[in-house]
């Protein structure tokens, strides 16, 4: 699924080593992150193959005050 991320490298899986026979383990777990989470791009430019909604979503964005203000 890295394909539909503009910039996102495929990275190899290599054979772990038997952690049963390595002992207790110290590290711990590491949390469970949802896949939509995990691939989800980190900004519109890492969008690919929208190219159209893309664009319309930056040309929107252009005028958009999309600052926080707070009133005193």
């Amino acid at each position: 699924m890295q394909a539909f991320l503009k910039g996102a490298t495929v990275h190899s899986t290599r054979p772990q080593k038997d952690k049963a026979a390595a002992g207790p383990s110290t590290e711990k777990k590491a949390k469970a992150v949802p896949w939509v989470e995990k691939y989800r791009p980190k900004s519109v430019d890492e969008v690919a193959f929208q190219e159209e909604v893309v664009a319309v979503l930056k040309k929107s964005l252009e005028g958009a005050d999309v600052s926080i203000r707070h009133s005193h």
